[in-house]
């Protein structure tokens, strides 16, 4: 199982996305994303949140963890 862990940065908030990937029967990739909203380096702010959905490739993983980050964000309104 591969592992990325990265964030962007959204209203002074950083959007972490902990990406996992996984080989289906097939030996495909599948992408699975969780969400954490943090202030700075370690005061979360949105504890993370696991998304039911799968993607087949890193980058559209990448995007929709950024995606939903700043939908947490604005739905929180911070």
């Amino acid at each position: 199982m591969t592992q990325h862990n990265i964030y962007d940065e959204y209203k002074g908030l950083r959007l972490w996305n902990y990406m996992t990937c996984e080989r289906d029967e097939e030996n495909r990739e599948v992408w699975q994303i969780t969400v954490e909203v943090r202030r700075g380096r370690d005061e979360v702010v949105i504890p993370a949140v696991e998304q039911g959905q799968t993607y087949v490739d890193r980058m559209y993983a990448q995007a929709a963890g950024r995606e939903i980050g700043k939908r947490l964000v604005d739905e929180a309104g911070l």
